[in-house]
């Protein structure tokens, strides 16, 4: 057997982690100051390759498993739903068959849903669509009114320019 792997190894390095690079006297190593040599070099990213281009946030993740098909079986048949239907279903029978829990978040799940609803019906009624004409005569009147406003500016701008 050689002596070879009983010694330990010795590195020839000096505080900072470098080997061969002596740092200037007027830069000091130490807390929130690497060694120059280990500095980013000007327009260097930190992370060059960034992130993988097909990872997803969690909210696409979840998403993407919620509107997955799976089977049931309801009144003796079998058919495919998305899982997000497939839990509600799930959730509204906990709540018929008598579970106060699930009961109340179908309740809160319903008035939320109901109140989103009621207030998209609400902005339609306030904002009827209106015909080409009238978008057409508004713009012209805006229009009007801007062409107004500039041709005054540029009417003051001469008269002073003639003064």
């Amino acid at each position: 057997m050689s002596n070879e792997h009983s010694k330990p190894k010795i590195r020839n390095r000096n505080r900072s982690g470098s080997s061969h690079v002596q740092q200037s006297e007027s830069y000091s190593v130490g807390y929130k100051k690497p060694p120059k040599s280990r500095q980013f070099k000007p327009g260097q990213s930190g992370n060059p390759k960034g992130r993988r281009k097909g990872s997803k946030n969690t909210a696409t993740l979840l998403t993407e498993t919620l509107d997955q098909k799976i089977t049931i079986r309801e009144d003796g048949k079998t058919k495919k739903v998305p899982k997000r239907k497939a839990a509600l279903m799930q959730q509204v029978k906990k709540a018929v068959e008598g579970d106060p829990r699930a009961f109340k978040q179908v309740f809160e799940m319903d008035a939320k849903h109901t109140q989103i609803d009621t207030d998209k019906k609400t902005k339609a009624a306030n904002n009827p669509i209106k015909t080409t004409e009238e978008l057409l005569a508004e713009d012209r009147e805006i229009l009007e009114a801007v062409l107004g406003r500039t041709n005054a500016i540029i009417r003051k701008a001469k008269e002073a320019d003639d003064e």
